[in-house]
């Protein structure tokens, strides 16, 4: 007696059986947690970085770059990991591929964000 006034769980069938229904219900709430992450923030990433990797994979030579530094320049060597971009007239440096921001569509002119 003195163990139910202390707040002790009855020794019955009906306690145990609802503690496993309830440990259950958070199991599948906490995996329905996690497969909508997964579609929400996941998902969404891999996919972004999938069409990144074959934009960079893409470029060729010639083509009109623009650096995540947001230097414009023209490809005219590409080696394994880098590229060789002409800013100007005689006037060349070396990037990583990594640092390719976007790629100007041949005979479109870079217009810009507030053009």
């Amino acid at each position: 007696m003195a163990m139910l006034a202390m707040g002790a769980p009855p020794s019955g069938g009906e306690g145990s059986s609802g503690g496993a229904t309830a440990m259950v219900g958070q199991i599948v709430m906490i995996a329905a947690i996690l497969v909508i992450m997964y579609m929400l923030m996941i998902r969404p990433q891999r996919k972004r970085d999938k069409q990144r990797r074959e934009m960079i994979d893409a470029v060729k030579e010639k083509d009109q770059v623009v650096t995540i530094g947001g230097i414009h320049g023209k490809v005219v060597a590409i080696k394994d990991r880098h590229l060789i971009l002409e800013l100007g007239k005689g006037v060349t440096i070396r990037i990583d591929k990594a640092a390719i921001s976007r790629v100007i569509p041949p005979g479109e002119e870079d217009k810009g964000e507030d053009a």
